[in-house]
């Protein structure tokens, strides 16, 4: 069947969001409201709370999720009110959650993300699907200019589902027009982006840049890349399976 559309993730896919641009964040937010603390401490204590938020959004033993939902601001306005109170600080977590939602909307570009682009435009719908918020999600996607690119985008808040949750994915396949076999998800998380979307029916591109192994997947992908530029011979193949 030939593949109508690929559909990326953002975040560490079509752009960078290492720790380090996270540092950068509390520096700022710990200067501005000067809570007198190492930033590096905050950040640790923040970070453990919202690898909390991740592991409760989804139960993926059983694909249930959390009632009712919450969005990425809800949860890390929840962590910095609970990191501040834990370390005696006077902080403003709705002030502290704006300056990381911001910084979000301005993480640098791959190199490869615009030629890989410009090289599929024509080929087939592109599209974008994420575990963000729509606050940054597509303040990102503007401040690129890579908003013509899509013919879809879709963030979790949207969707009111986090990867690997089908309903997001569902989403994304709705908003094109197309089945799940004629869609491959490109992505850098083995849990997420691929097992997600082979739970579904899609097609699935592993984008690792670190040349990490398979031992964790759950789920082998269809394609492996280093480069978003691979995948005009990743469409190659995939016309000759």
């Amino acid at each position: 069947m030939a593949l109508k559309a690929i559909v990326f993730d953002a975040y560490e896919t079509l752009c960078l969001n290492s720790p380090s641009f996270w540092h950068e964040s509390f520096l700022e937010l710990s200067n501005d409201q000067n809570l007198g603390i190492d930033p590096m401490v905050l950040w640790e204590r923040w970070f453990t709370l919202e690898r909390e938020f991740r592991r409760r959004r989804l139960d993926t033993s059983s694909m249930t999720p959390r009632i009712p939902f919450e969005s990425y601001a809800e949860a890390w306005t929840g962590c910095f009110s609970r990191v501040f109170e834990e370390l005696g600080l006077n902080g403003d977590p709705v002030a502290a959650t704006e300056i990381c939602i911001r910084d979000l909307g301005r993480r640098p570009l791959y190199p490869d993300t615009k030629p890989a682009l410009m090289a599929l435009v024509g080929q087939v719908q592109l599209a974008v699907l994420s575990n963000a918020d729509s606050s940054y999600l597509y303040p990102l996607l503007e401040y690129h200019g890579l908003m013509g690119f899509f013919q879809a985008v879709i963030c979790s808040e949207e969707a009111v589902s986090y990867k690997p949750h089908r309903g997001i994915f569902d989403g994304i396949l709705a908003k094109l027009g197309v089945e799940p076999h004629e869609a491959i998800q490109v992505g850098d998380t083995l849990k997420e982006d691929v097992w997600g979307a082979k739970l579904v029916g899609m097609g699935a591109i592993w984008l690792n840049r670190s040349g990490g192994d398979l031992q964790e997947a759950q789920v082998e992908p269809d394609f492996q890349i280093q480069d978003l530029r691979e995948i005009s011979d990743v469409m190659d193949r995939h016309a000759l399976s």
